[in-house]
């Protein structure tokens, strides 16, 4: 399965070494999911993990630590230019137009996404796994 997973996502598997964000990494490490991603998507991340208020987690040379290591490890696509409005925040849009582009499910905890009435949907971290069980 191909998927799209937001930055909240990989900052949630960062900041707890349990629960389903954590097990999304390991589906991608194990290979059950392929990780569409692009350039954007990564410095999104990256400012991200250098914000200082995640410094009580994780330093900032280990989430840039993170971002070079899933940058080795996703399928890095070009970004989509002028992604059309599909969400309440305009700021993940391109997310939706990269799961679009790229055929693969979008994967977040953010509210704006999983309640954008996308299709198909996105899908929460443990909506993910209970797919993967199933198949």
């Amino acid at each position: 399965m191909r998927v799209v997973v937001d930055t909240s996502v990989w900052v949630s598997a960062l900041i707890s070494t349990i629960g389903a964000p954590t097990q999304v990494v390991t589906a991608m490490v194990t290979g059950r999911i392929i990780v569409v991603a692009s350039p954007h998507l990564l410095e999104e991340l990256s400012d991200v993990l250098n914000r200082e208020k995640f410094r009580s987690w994780f330093s900032v040379e280990d989430g840039g630590e993170f971002v070079t290591q899933l940058a080795h490890r996703v399928e890095l696509r070009p970004d989509v230019n002028n992604p059309t409005a599909a969400t309440r925040d305009k700021d993940d849009d391109y997310l939706v137009a990269l799961a679009y582009a790229y055929n693969a499910r979008l994967v977040s905890v953010d509210k704006d996404l999983l309640d954008a009435n996308l299709n198909p949907k996105a899908l929460s971290p443990r909506e993910l796994l209970q797919l993967l069980r199933e198949q």
